[in-house]
């Protein structure tokens, strides 16, 4: 990925994905904290995970039900970021490199749809559907900064003025109304922010930096989750209605990465680096669940929820091999499987 993009979700560098040629496609990644492997139950819902997988390059792809369908080019390294369903389409957003450029990309049922032209680097990053529109929010670099941007139907309005960094990373929709959640940079410091139709709503004061990734509304409640920093580490955040509160101490490095509400209930991911090793973790009303045990590094970079099952996307590393996670109800799935792939998101219907 571009070396200009100030900072992204725990995403694979185009490094990364060429040293993947020499891990070839082997080993299932071993087991994990909190539950064994388990066989697919008789669940009624289908999970859709969106990713990255290697093939003849590292190229888009996503899973329905553990099954693998590549979206970019053969030929062409590119990534999945966010997936949905609506009215019987499957759409999934993210980017392809083309003559060196990350092109934003849209694509329904397999069939891709620029979002840019590729003069710039630009990504797609989270979708969402509502009967025909669809949005999908991201940045493009401008040639000095990253401009968080909102698509709707393909149309792109600047979230951020361009002078500094800005990016967006999660999309939804309520009650006729477009919450978007990313961060802008002012004075070289990232301010947390969300935009509600586009206007914005700063989480921090610009004074110490915070960034946010995620964001559901609930009611009358809007929920952000990412993080902020306190003259320290970086600490695990989840703001309501702009007030923020801590899910992990500030002495390790700690992210939250999406945020899911349903019945009264909070539910948020991300990941903690706890003596010296990121361990996804999966947090309830404040309560968290250690996802893996340690011994290799892992991010938790998605939510779904259906009905009472919970279910959780992401990836571990063992070195410069990446292993696909999806886990429910805290134990590792099957839904995702083998190596040389990750998830960044994950949904349920």
């Amino acid at each position: 990925m571009n070396e200009n993009r100030v900072h992204v979700l725990p995403l694979k560098s185009l490094a990364i994905a060429v040293m993947l040629v020499l891990m070839a496609c082997g080993g299932s990644g071993g087991g994990q904290a909190g539950g064994s492997s388990q066989p697919p139950s008789s669940k009624v819902a289908d999970i859709y995970a969106a990713g990255g997988a290697f093939d003849t390059a590292t190229r888009a792809a996503y899973w329905k039900n553990g099954v693998l369908t590549f979206l970019s080019a053969q030929t062409r390294t590119g990534e999945a970021l966010d997936i949905a369903t609506a009215g019987g389409d499957v759409h999934a957003c993210g980017y392809e490199v083309q003559d060196g450029k990350e092109i934003a990309k849209h694509w329904k049922n397999g069939a891709a749809v620029n979002l840019t032209d590729g003069t710039r680097d630009a990504i797609g990053y989270s979708i969402a559907v509502q009967g025909t529109d669809v949005y999908i929010c991201g940045h493009e670099f401008n040639g000095q900064f990253w401009v968080a941007k909102l698509w709707k139907n393909g149309v792109a309005t600047d979230l951020t003025d361009g002078t500094g960094d800005g990016q967006a990373f999660s999309v939804r929709l309520a009650d006729n109304d477009v919450y978007v959640a990313g961060f802008e940079v002012k004075n070289g410091v990232p301010i947390a922010k969300y935009w509600k139709n586009n206007a914005p709503v700063s989480l921090s004061d610009g004074i110490r930096s915070a960034e946010a990734f995620s964001i559901a509304v609930s009611g009358p409640d809007v929920f952000v989750a990412g993080f902020r920093r306190d003259g320290g580490a970086r600490i695990a955040t989840l703001w309501k209605n702009g007030t923020p509160a801590s899910l992990t101490s500030g002495a390790n490095d700690a992210e939250l990465w999406a945020v899911e509400v349903s019945g009264g209930d909070v539910h948020v991911v991300g990941r903690e680096n706890i003596g010296g090793k990121f361990v996804g973790k999966y947090w309830k009303n404040g309560t968290p669940v250690m996802l893996s045990d340690g011994t290799r590094d892992c991010t938790a970079t998605s939510l779904a929820l259906r009905g009472s099952d919970v279910y959780v996307g992401g990836y571990e590393t063992s070195g410069t091999a990446y292993y696909p996670r999806v886990w429910m109800n805290g134990s590792l799935s099957t839904l995702a499987q083998g190596s040389g792939a990750w998830i960044n998101g994950v949904k349920a219907y």
